[in-house]
């Protein structure tokens, strides 16, 4: 979302808006749409699964 979009809407506060593709904030883990690889894999990770990254291209 652009930065014009989120002052338009009015519900985004500035300080708080993190535009990466995946955002973790301890055992909160948010993606965009785009990111499902890698919102996969981080959420491995976090649950300690086995798994073979590399198995896994973006």
């Amino acid at each position: 979302m652009t930065e014009e979009n989120r002052l338009m809407t009015g519900v985004f506060e500035k300080e708080n808006y993190c535009d990466s593709l995946v955002v973790q904030d301890r055992n909160i883990i948010t993606p965009k749409g785009r990111a499902f690889i890698r919102f996969g894999t981080l959420f491995g990770n976090t649950l300690n699964l086995i798994f073979d990254e590399s198995w896994y291209k973006e």
